[in-house]
C-alpha cells in the first residue's frame, strides 16, 4: 500500500470550564475514557489531574496527590529496611519540620484503564533516614515514582511503587505511562545509571514492564547507539509509545526520527521526518561543555525541525503519530498513520484555525475515532477540539 496524502475534518469543540484551584497551566497528558464520555487532563506543573465531561466541558473531578502518598509509601515497606526508613508526614513534622517544604508530591500523567478507573503516574519526595550514615547525610529527600490506581465510582485508591532496590538498580522516571491491558501491567520510562557508569550503556534500559505489585518483569528497550556514542546517554531521551490489542508496542523518542516495534524489535525510519533531526546530537555537543554537563532538553528541542508529540492506537490497530514540524517559533502539526509493520498509510496537516489559539496537546483518542486538540484561546480559556480523517 502506498502512503496516501489525506486530510482532516473538524468535529466538535467544547470549552473546558475550570473551577477554583483546578485551573490548568501546563497540559502534560490527555486521556479520554473508552466510552468517550470523560477526559482526564494532567497538569504536571501544578501536579494535579482534572476530569471533565467531553459533551459539555464541565469539571466533574479534581485530584491532587496529597500527603497520603508519603504515608502509603511508608506502609508499603517497598524499600529494604536494612538500608533505612521513610518517615510519615507526622514523623517529619515532629523531628524534621524544616524538610516539609521539600516534600512535594506531583501527578505527571494519567491514563484511563476503563470507563471508571484511572492509572496516574506520580512523583513523590519522601524523607529517608539511612540506618548507617557512615559519615554521610543523616537524612535526605528521596525521589520516587509511583502509580495510583483510582476507582472513580467507589473512590478507592491503590498505590504501586516500582521496585528500585537490587543489583540491577533500574529505576522508573518521568516520561511514559502505558497501560498494558494484556497483562494488567504498566510500561514505564526507566533508567539505569549504574550500567552506564560500569561501561554497559548499551544494556541500559529506557522502558520496562511492571506488574500490579511493582515488580519489574521485563526490560523492553535500551539506550540507542547515538545516545551512547555521544556520552549524553539518557540526557535527551523522552520516550513516547503505544500498545495495540495484539501486544505490539511502538516506541519512539520525541527528538528522534525512527520507530521501534516490540517485541519483534523491528526498526524503521519515519519517512516524512527522516533526516530532519539528524543533527540532534551534534547540536547537543556544541551546547555541551564542562561548564554545562547537562544539556537542557528544551534548548535542543527549540532548534530542531521535528518533535514527536504522541503515539496512540486506533480501533483498527493502526498507530497514529502527532508530530510538530518546524522550529517552535514557526511550525505546523502533522499526523501520520502507520501499520504495525511500519508502513506509512496516511498523513495530513492538522488544519488549526487561528481561533484555537495556542495548542497545548495533540493526541489521537480511539474512543472518539479521531485526534483531539487541547488549546488555549485568546480569552485565556482552554478548549477541546476534535478532528477526524476525511479520506
Amino acid at each position: 500500500m502506498v502512503a496516501q496524502n489525506s486530510s482532516l475534518k473538524e468535529g466538535f469543540s467544547v470549552a473546558l470550564r475550570d473551577v477554583g484551584d483546578s485551573s490548568l497551566s501546563i497540559v502534560s497528558s490527555v486521556s479520554i475514557s473508552p466510552d468517550g464520555k470523560l477526559i482526564a487532563i494532567t497538569d504536571a506543573n501544578a501536579g494535579n489531574v482534572a476530569i471533565y465531561q467531553v459533551s459539555n466541558g464541565v469539571l466533574v473531578n479534581f485530584f491532587q496527590p496529597g500527603r497520603g502518598v508519603v504515608d502509603s509509601l511508608v506502609s508499603s515497606n517497598v524499600r529494604g529496611w536494612s538500608l533505612g526508613r521513610y518517615l510519615t508526614f507526622a514523623q517529619v513534622s515532629t523531628s524534621f519540620p524544616q524538610a516539609i517544604s521539600s516534600m512535594q508530591n506531583d501527578f505527571v500523567q494519567a491514563e484511563f484503564i476503563n470507563d471508571s478507573s484511572l492509572a496516574i503516574l506520580g512523583d513523590v519526595r519522601p524523607l529517608f533516614v539511612p540506618s548507617s550514615p557512615n559519615g554521610g547525610p543523616t537524612s535526605y529527600i528521596d525521589h520516587r515514582m509511583f502509580i495510583q490506581l483510582r476507582d472513580l465510582n467507589r473512590r478507592r485508591l491503590q498505590y504501586i511503587y516500582p521496585e528500585e532496590i537490587g543489583p540491577e538498580a533500574t529505576f522508573a522516571r518521568r516520561g511514559l505511562l502505558l497501560v498494558d491491558r494484556r497483562t494488567d501491567g504498566f510500561i514505564l520510562s526507566v533508567a539505569n545509571d549504574r550500567r552506564v557508569s560500569e561501561g554497559k550503556a548499551m544494556n541500559a534500559p529506557t522502558m520496562a514492564i511492571y506488574d500490579l505489585h511493582g515488580n519489574r518483569t521485563e526490560e523492553l528497550a535500551f539506550l540507542p547507539n547515538e545516545a551512547v556514542q555521544s556520552g549524553l546517554n539518557y540526557n535527551l531521551l523522552q520516550p513516547v509509545g503505544a500498545v495495540d490489542s495484539a501486544g505490539n508496542i511502538m516506541l519512539c523518542y520525541t527528538l528522534g526520527s525512527e520507530a521501534n516495534v516490540l517485541p519483534s524489535r523491528a526498526a524503521f525510519s519515519l519517512t516524512p521526518i527522516a533526516g530532519l533531526n539528524s543533527n540532534v546530537y551534534s547540536l547537543a555537543e556544541k551546547l555541551h561543555s564542562k561548564w554545562t554537563p547537562v544539556i537542557p532538553f528544551e534548548k535542543v528541542a527549540a532548534q530542531i525541525q521535528s518533535y514527536i508529540s504522541s503515539i496512540d492506537v486506533a480501533s483498527n490497530g493502526r498507530f497514529e503519530l502527532s508530530v510538530r514540524l518546524g522550529k517552535p517559533s514557526h511550525f505546523h502539526w502533522e499526523v501520520l498513520e502507520y501499520s504495525a509493520a511500519g508502513q506509512l498509510l496516511r498523513q495530513a496537516t492538522v488544519p488549526l484555525p487561528d481561533s484555537l489559539g495556542s495548542v497545548k496537546s495533540l493526541t489521537y483518542q480511539a474512543s472518539l475515532h479521531g485526534f483531539t486538540v487541547v488549546s488555549l484561546n485568546a480569552q485565556n480559556q482552554y478548549e477541546l477540539t476534535t478532528f477526524r480523517w476525511s479520506t
